[in-house]
């Protein structure tokens, strides 16, 4: 379509989308782009916006929304039912477009005054506090290259940071590429994931002591993510109007714009938790099928109850103990290390006791 190559072509929207990409905010995310520009997070963000409106206005809007309608059934929902104007839109769906040889080609970067030697990096050197979405430096948080970011992730990233911060303790130079289009300032920033597997919703289940919230309709909602695979595996908490104290959990696929098959089906358990006894009364293992232009409105939702079709495979009534609860999620998820990062106490290592052997 004539109106996004146009739009590709502009410098402002490519830098916003390099800077949306160092911010692992996927096409698929939306709800987390809105959020960044409302809150002017990035003066990026707010520049490409106007660009876009500008052409936006230029053109025939129906082809616009046509356009998105045959691109992202998702992207479409979303403009439909009022949550993401078209200019947002846009700009989410120029996430898949983009080139990482822009970076340096056209070039997006640009490097700090203080970067200027012939490898184009910045001393940091006890000017600096690394994390694992990027650095402080000076007055500005810098976010890591989104390449750095693709080849460093996980458990990689939090061994080689810890590397880094030792060193700079020990009195070494360490000095980092650093980009002002990354960048946004110090008091701006905000933190948002975990490394290994990333944490980026919610408290830690603490598996000593499973709290639940204290008011009658209430939920809390967790979730871990595996930025490699872009599986999610979400909780959900609840305190029932009836009383009962509900834990439900499922699983959340990576993008599924190249699966063969219209549906998608997720694992879903659910489970039902007696605080006097201090055990589960209640676990089933089901699955969930979506349809797929349905599944990518889930992608960007918490556990809800719509998915198009519900199927129970398995229940166990009775007693079941916390530990017994925890292998039950090991077992029927199987991805220890998304598991793993969701719980913390004493009986984490009985429940992985089989796994950290």
């Amino acid at each position: 379509m004539e109106v996004l190559s146009e739009l590709y072509k502009n410098i402002t929207v490519k830098k916003a989308v390099y800077f949306i990409k160092a911010n692992r905010v996927m096409d698929f995310d939306v709800i987390s782009l809105i959020k960044m520009v409302e809150d002017e997070y990035s003066s990026l963000l707010i520049e490409a916006i106007n660009e876009i409106k500008l052409v936006v206005s230029k053109t025939n809007l129906d082809e616009v929304v046509e356009y998105v309608y045959l691109n992202s059934m998702y992207h479409y929902h979303l403009y439909k039912e009022g949550i993401a104007d078209i200019n947002v839109v846009l700009l989410s769906l120029m996430t898949n477009f983009f080139n990482y040889k822009d970076i340096w080609e056209i070039p997006l970067e640009e490097i700090p005054l203080d970067g200027k030697d012939k490898y184009k990096l910045t001393n940091i050197t006890n000017n600096n506090s690394l994390n694992y979405e990027g650095v402080f430096f000076l007055n500005k948080f810098y976010y890591y290259n989104p390449i750095f970011i693709d080849k460093v992730t996980g458990k990689d990233l939090s061994v080689l940071l810890d590397q880094l911060n030792l060193l700079s303790k020990k009195g070494n130079s360490i000095s980092l590429r650093l980009d002002e289009t990354l960048s946004v300032r110090k008091e701006k920033y905000k933190e948002k994931v975990i490394v290994h597997s990333e944490l980026y919703q919610g408290e830690i289940i603490n598996l000593d002591k499973i709290e639940f919230p204290f008011y009658r309709g209430k939920n809390e909602t967790l979730c871990v993510y595996n930025p490699n695979t872009m599986k999610k595996i979400q909780f959900k908490i609840s305190h029932r109007k009836d009383s009962e104290k509900w834990i439900e959990i499922e699983e959340i696929l990576g993008l599924v714009d190249g699966m063969k098959n219209r549906s998608v089906v997720t694992k879903y358990l659910h489970s039902i938790f007696n605080e006097e006894g201090n055990n589960f009364t209640h676990i089933d293992g089901s699955l969930n099928f979506y349809d797929r232009d349905n599944y990518r409105v889930r992608q960007s939702q918490n556990i809800n109850a719509h998915s198009d079709l519900h199927e129970k495979l398995w229940l166990i009534e009775g007693s079941i103990t916390i530990k017994e609860w925890g292998k039950l999620i090991l077992g029927f998820f199987r991805d220890d290390e998304l598991i793993f990062d969701a719980f913390e106490g004493n009986l984490v290592e009985e429940v992985f006791e089989d796994i950290l052997l």
